[in-house]
């Protein structure tokens, strides 16, 4: 999967988890996992290390064309 934007990524699936770094537009990730329920509520993050994760929506399957 690709950053289809500069995103950061962070220790929980939700804005509430810490920064731990971020990742700039079509930078190369790889999905170890995906998250669809947090503390009770429907989202969808994807986990792309141990205890890192990012929002799926800022990820797409081909790089995003930058102009």
């Amino acid at each position: 999967m690709y950053a289809s934007t500069n995103v950061n990524y962070r220790s929980l699936p939700s804005t509430d988890g810490e920064i731990l770094g971020s990742l700039k537009i079509n930078e190369k990730v790889t999905v170890t996992g995906y998250v669809t329920e947090y503390k009770g509520e429907e989202c969808l993050w994807t986990e792309i290390g141990e205890g890192q994760f990012v929002n799926a929506k800022y990820l797409s399957e081909k790089q995003v064309e930058v102009k």
